[in-house]
């Protein structure tokens, strides 16, 4: 089979389907198990319907090992453009934290077998991410649980057990287990899409106007989820317009403002966050303006917390500061590449290959900037040469780069913009990307390209 391979590359050819998955296992557990659950909804690459089976079930071991166990999303505003909470951002375009992994292969193993889907889907434990503290910027998203479980329960049970009522216990208990914001903005959108008969729905809005009295004051978490009340709005029309009461809803959701507010708030905590919606729509909306006080923003009085969010913003100082004033002078190419421009391009890519850390800078805030330095040059290499040396330089740091097992998605989201198409070449970019990666990458990055997860 290596011999195989080997040929198949040589000229050219990307490997079956059968070589990639023999070898996806050796990948991180994140990475191989989106190569798998690809592969295993993939009728056309994978016409055997047991073998999909397997691959599927299998990406969904493998995703709990994920080192990032939920997707992320920013809690803090406005965001540096350049620093870690964007890089975070843009490593969850990459989708291989847990959550998603296993969602996506609940989802594919129901267009195989449904029973088995909603096996897998009871496997998966109700997300409960870590508490979040003011110093943090990001906080996990668990939307994508909430969504499936809404699918399961339309799909995933018998005739029998829907008579049961087996999917409406199913979603009530993940409901009443929302004691988070981030839980409860999920929780809300989940209700308000719910399509069930009224009985069904009122038992999931009372679960919902339980959980929204129980949760504890959690600031980041309550500044990460601005949605609840946008979530809230068309759930309470929807209601008033059944002709069911909205009075014990829009008053657990006052309770759940107000308790917010009484606990420790962060420094950045916006002035009257989420009560303009209440105020001014929710209890308009509820027609219930009269029955349901205002929240007086003068009565709120929260303590606040001196912990700033840490997110690390890639500063220009010392090596880094020299490195882009240099590319800076790179930025206008000439049409042809005379003596002086291919060694002012060289000198430069001399520099960020031996650029080291400079102190108080973390491994991974390092590797984003130069890998990030590597990627901004590539538009200043406008003839094949040039360019086949930057490419085989950026191959070899990502190949080397600790970041690859330890940080998968930061690490793909470098190796996708290394089969970019960049600068004159265009297309011809990325064939030579693609060129040095089978001649200086390591099995990971072959994998990855004859897997198509490139750019």
């Amino acid at each position: 089979m290596i011999a195989v391979v080997a040929l198949a590359l040589l000229l050219g050819d990307p490997p079956d389907p059968a070589s990639v998955l023999q070898r996806a296992p050796s990948a991180p557990p994140e990475i191989a198990a989106k190569i798998l659950v690809n592969f295993g909804a993939n009728a056309y690459k994978v016409p055997d319907r047991a073998r999909r089976i397997e691959l599927v079930e299998e990406a969904f071991r493998l995703a709990a090992l994920a080192r990032q166990p939920y997707p992320l999303a920013t809690a803090i505003w406005p965001v540096p453009p350049d620093s870690e909470a964007v890089r975070l951002l843009e490593a969850n375009q990459e989708r291989l934290d847990g959550l998603g992994l296993q969602v996506r292969a609940v989802q594919a193993m129901m267009a195989l077998d449904p029973r088995r889907a909603l096996e897998m889907a009871l496997r998966m434990p109700i997300p409960s991410p870590p508490r979040r503290t003011c110093k943090d910027s990001m906080i996990a998203r668990v939307e994508e649980y909430y969504g499936l479980a809404l699918q399961i329960a339309h799909r995933g049970f018998s005739t029998k057990e829907k008579a049961e009522g087996r999917p409406l216990q199913f979603l009530t208990g993940i409901v009443q287990a929302s004691t988070t914001p981030e839980q409860i903005q999920a929780a809300v959108a989940m209700v308000r899409t719910f399509k069930g008969s009224p009985e069904d729905t009122a038992a999931l809005v009372t679960a919902l106007t339980s959980a929204l009295t129980e949760t504890q004051p959690n600031s980041r978490g309550f500044i990460g989820t601005p949605a609840v009340g946008e979530e809230l709005a068309p759930l309470i029309r929807g209601l008033r317009a059944a002709g069911r009461s909205t009075l014990p809803l829009l008053e657990a959701y006052r309770t759940y403002l107000v308790t917010q507010w009484s606990g420790e708030a962060c420094s950045d905590l916006p002035e009257a966050h989420g009560l303009l919606i209440f105020n001014d729509t929710l209890r308009k909306d509820a027609g219930l303006e009269k029955e349901v006080p205002a929240i007086d923003t003068k009565n709120l009085k929260p303590k606040r917390s001196n912990d700033k969010p840490a997110n690390y913003v890639f500063g220009e100082e010392g090596e880094s500061r020299e490195i882009f004033k240099e590319m800076a002078g790179l930025r206008h190419p000439p049409e042809k590449a005379g003596p002086e421009w291919e060694s002012k391009f060289t000198a430069l890519l001399h520099r960020i290959e031996a650029w080291q850390p400079e102190d108080g800078v973390t491994p991974l805030a390092h590797f984003h900037r130069k890998a990030g330095a590597f990627r901004d040059l590539l538009p200043a290499a406008i003839s094949e040469p040039l360019l086949e040396t930057l490419q085989s330089a950026f191959c070899t740091y990502l190949r080397d780069a600790p970041a690859k097992t330890e940080s998968p998605a930061e690490w793909m989201i470098h190796f996708r913009r290394m089969t970019m198409p960049w600068g004159p070449l265009g297309a011809r970019s990325v064939e030579i990307a693609k060129r040095e990666i089978r001649r200086g990458g390591d099995g990971l990055m072959n994998l990855l390209v004859d897997a198509g997860e490139t750019f």
